[in-house]
Parts: C-alpha cells; structure tokens; sequence
C-alpha cells in the first residue's frame, strides 16, 4: 500500500463528505450478485454495462466497482475521500466523466455503498511509490494489466518501448 504520506498528497484537498444517516441504512453492505440482479451488470467488471431491459426501468447506468485488492486506497466508509488506480490516464481528456455511484469490496462477497464520486486525475505514481505497493496488489496489477482489454494501449506501449528501447511517440502507437 502506499504510504500515509502519498496518500495524503493525493487527497489533502478532499475532505470527507459527512453522510448523515443511521447507521443501520449507511453501513448495509450487499453482494455483487445481489447488485447485478438487481440493477444489472456483470460481477467483475468496475464499470459494469447495464442490460437494455433493467436500464429502462430504473435508469441508472452509473456504477463503479472499486476492489480493495486493486484500488487499496479506495473510499471504505460513505463519504470518504479515495484512490482510484486507473493505467494510462489521458491527461488532456478526464478519464470518466461525469459522477459515479461507487461501491467497495471489503471483503469477499460484501461490498458497501460509499456514495456517488466524481474521478479527477491525480499525478501518476513514481517508480518509488510503485515498488513500494505490497506484492499481492503488484501481483494483481500486472495480471490484469496483461491479460484485459481495457489495458490494450499500456499493453501497446509495453512492447514499443521494449522493441524500441524507448517510449513510443504518438505516431507509433497508432
């Protein structure tokens, strides 16, 4: 995980959103396939697609899945401030727009509600802050990194700068 000192840099200027209500409705956590069935979307997926059919009838296609394997600093409470780890963010053009309602896993098979989110980009780690991430969230990085779709252009750049011996222009990776 990264230190209480990264973190901090990161979101010092996000205060925590006071969510004022009893605890017996803020603090109910569910799970994924509880979610699905009920608003739709798949049970992996961070940005699930929402079916045509639940769509229509409850118009919101808006949700964010952040697990804590991957995103170790995500929010853990309503109202909290958090990380997002997202590869190769386009600086000139936000990530994904628009508000998010988040929902974290804090342990297997139960996910909390945090809230709805906006995403803004914050600096990308430096080599330091990279190694210093503990190996299990390194470990799933690299997997997801290497193996999903979402991750094409990282994947693309990976194998430039390997062949080319350095980053690859904009020209290259088109």
């Amino acid at each position: 995980m990264l230190s209480e000192n990264v973190v901090n840099c990161r979101i010092a200027l996000i205060a925590p959103y006071n969510v004022c209500l009893d605890p017996g409705i803020r603090d109910v956590t569910t799970s994924r396939t509880f979610t699905s069935k009920q608003w739709g979307g798949n049970t992996q997926s961070t940005f699930p697609s929402i079916r045509p059919d639940l769509l229509a009838r409850h118009g919101l296609n808006d949700f964010m899945y952040l697990n804590l394997f991957i995103n170790p600093h995500a929010p853990q409470w309503p109202g909290a401030p958090g990380l997002w780890f997202s590869p190769g963010v386009n600086w000139e053009a936000r990530e994904r727009p628009g508000i998010w309602r988040v929902l974290v896993r804090l342990k297997s098979n139960c996910w909390l509600y945090v809230g709805q989110y906006q995403c803004t980009p914050a600096l990308s780690l430096t080599i330091e802050e990279w190694k210093s991430q503990a190996p299990r969230v390194k470990q799933t990085w690299s997997n997801k990194v290497s193996t999903h779709e979402w991750a094409r252009e990282m994947q693309t750049k990976i194998v430039l700068h390997k062949r080319l011996g350095r980053n690859p222009t904009a020209e290259e990776l088109q």
